[in-house]
């Protein structure tokens, strides 16, 4: 028996149109379906209501920056980025000193008695920076409300 050379040409033409279709969907279809259902998402992400996770009044509020490295036989490497310090509780209970890190902090300049409240957000973030695609997520944000001209921020 002899092959047949249609044959072969056959399954060569079937394997290549296979391959073509498989990069259409990766490449065009795929992407065009992500970026609608993160379209999609993003109006319904704003819909969501912020969840108040705590109240807490604070004292003595200031931006910092703080200092941390590492270094290993003369060679390292010293890291700075922005917190701000503040005191909380009372008389009674005493005051704690705390620092947290600027990520994600909030200041607002509209208070008289200075507060500082954690909140869970919902917000479109990116999961994959290849393709950019975001989805809807929660995120934990701290606002800082402060009354007017306490708290100076460099600009």
């Amino acid at each position: 028996m002899t092959d047949n050379p249609q044959n072969n040409h056959l399954g060569l033409i079937l394997a290549i149109f296979s391959l073509i279709c498989s990069l259409i969907v990766i490449f065009i279809v795929f992407p065009w379906i992500i970026n609608n259902i993160s379209e999609q998402q993003t109006s319904s992400c704003e819909s969501f209501k912020n969840k108040i996770i705590s109240v807490t009044p604070i004292y003595s509020v200031k931006d910092d920056t703080a200092v941390e490295g590492s270094f290993f036989l003369g060679c390292g490497r010293i890291d700075t980025y922005m917190t701000y310090l503040f005191y909380t509780g009372d008389d009674t209970n005493g005051f704690q000193r705390q620092t947290i890190d600027a990520t994600n902090v909030y200041v607002y300049r509209d208070s008289e008695t200075p507060q500082m409240i954690k909140k869970r957000v919902m917000r479109m973030k990116a999961i994959d920076t290849m393709t950019q695609t975001k989805v809807c997520l929660p995120i934990d944000i701290i606002e800082l409300h402060v009354p007017k001209n306490t708290l100076i921020q460099d600009v």
